[in-house]
């Protein structure tokens, strides 16, 4: 036949047998003829080199070369309806075939290698054999389906168990950042895979990438860097290189940092003194946000409480020691607080001058000893006094605070100034008269009506 035939399988059940070809041909024969009725689509004319049946029927390999002029593989899976590829490229060609017992497992060869895949996701899985000096031509299963046998170029024959294809996935498991996490921007995130682990130990390779900005690194644990504001999903890829890859993620929030507010007191200054009768400016002008966000000013005073909310304050403080707080606030709650020690002392206050004598109106003789006396007079500061009496008919008197003078005659303004030394004075006045006993009036008293 011009179609150069390769291979016959006849179906366990004896009701045919299908025949393939170097020229793409898929032939039924039932005995009574040739028929082309297994032709798989599109591969017309890709070259197939066996084919082999499952003992239960169920399944039909065949297997050959997807491209005439390249070593490339095909595997093709007849299930008695429908054909279908199975999803393995090696890159090489295959020249033989073989089903386990239970049809569960196909176990294809190629140029220098062994591949097996599961009949029921035909997920292939490479082998760990490979010569680069034998060419693999034919191979088979043993009866009790634990072991390939196969041959090939320069004599060489080998065999495998069927166990030493089995491979395991990975466990994927991240270990941060959890899930709804918040982080900013500009500052590392560690992405660890701590947890992860191949339960056949084979090596792996972690690959973190960003739905948001693609790959981001690669290794078990690794710090990156995110620019991007916004929600990113963090997906986790572990390979162990044997045809298995699996996935984790999480999802986590990229906020741009927030850097909070500076305070600045312009005054009053640290260690100032003031009186509790001064207006005290309070003047945080220089105060500012990093990012420009419009801030809110709050003045406390560890004494007298809240101060005021505006950038600029004036008030009157109790006396004592203060320490005075300006706390600015910017619009993400960002509270930041600067603070000066202040003293609030009394503000002086004059002297208080009594007069106990003489008495308003008081008459004295000629020559008579006048007793002035303001001993009464105090200092609400307690500052030490000084006196000066004077008359507006004799001028100046003395200097203490009680004295004995005699006065001309004629009327008198009797005047006493007492001066606490700082700056402060006070002073109380009294009229009296200096005559003869015979120039006064008359006076008139009553003893009963």
């Amino acid at each position: 036949d011009a179609r150069n035939l390769r291979d016959v399988a006849w179906k366990p059940n004896g009701a045919f047998a299908i025949i393939v070809g170097v020229s793409g041909a898929v032939l039924n024969f039932t005995g009574a003829g040739l028929a082309e009725a297994f032709q798989p689509q599109p591969l017309t004319f890709s070259p197939f080199f066996s084919v082999a049946w499952d003992k239960t029927g169920r399944y039909a390999m065949l297997v050959g070369s997807d491209d005439p002029t390249k070593n490339h593989d095909t595997i093709w899976v007849y299930n008695n309806r429908d054909w279908g590829p199975v999803g393995y490229d090696s890159g090489q060609a295959f020249y033989g075939c073989a089903f386990t017992g239970d049809g569960e497992v196909g176990v294809v060869f190629g140029d220098d290698h062994v591949v097996k895949f599961s009949t029921r996701t035909f997920e292939g899985e490479r082998s760990s054999f490979r010569s680069p000096y034998t060419f693999i031509q034919r191979g088979c299963l043993a009866p009790d389906g634990r072991a390939v046998y196969f041959a090939g170029t320069r004599g060489y024959a080998y065999r495998m168990d069927v166990g030493e294809f089995e491979n395991n996935p990975p466990v994927a498991v991240i270990e941060s950042p959890a899930t709804g996490s918040t982080h900013e921007t500009g500052a590392p995130v560690t992405l660890s895979a701590n947890g992860s682990y191949d339960p056949d130990g084979d090596p792996l390779v972690f690959t973190w990438e960003s739905n948001v900005t693609g790959v981001l690194a690669q290794g078990q644990v690794v710090d990156v860097v995110f620019d991007d504001p916004g929600w990113h999903r963090i997906s986790l890829y572990v390979d162990d290189n044997k045809a298995h890859n699996v996935t984790e993620f999480v999802i986590i929030k990229l906020v741009v940092p927030n850097y909070p507010p500076v305070p600045v007191i312009n005054s009053p200054l640290e260690g100032q003194t003031f009186t509790n009768e001064e207006l005290i400016v309070f003047d945080g002008n220089g105060s500012f946000d990093p990012l420009g966000d419009n801030i809110t000013y709050h003045w406390v005073s560890s004494l007298s409480g809240d101060i005021g909310y505006e950038e600029r304050v004036e008030a009157l403080l109790r006396v004592g020691d203060h320490v005075i707080w300006l706390y600015v606030q910017d619009p993400e709650g960002a509270r930041v607080g600067e603070s000066v020690n202040i003293t609030v002392v009394q503000a002086n206050r004059p002297p208080i001058v009594y007069i106990t004598s003489p008495i308003e109106g008081e008459r004295f003789d000629p020559g008579e000893e006048v007793e002035l006396n303001a001993t009464y007079s105090f200092d609400p500061d307690g500052d030490e006094l000084t006196f000066r009496w004077e008359s507006d008919q004799d001028g100046y008197l003395g200097n203490r605070s009680e004295l004995l003078v005699v006065l001309s005659e004629g009327p008198h303004l009797l005047s006493v100034t007492a001066d606490d030394g700082k700056g402060l004075s006070s002073t109380a006045q009294v009229n009296v008269t200096v005559e003869p006993p015979e120039d006064r009036p008359p006076v008139i008293t009553l003893s009963a009506p």
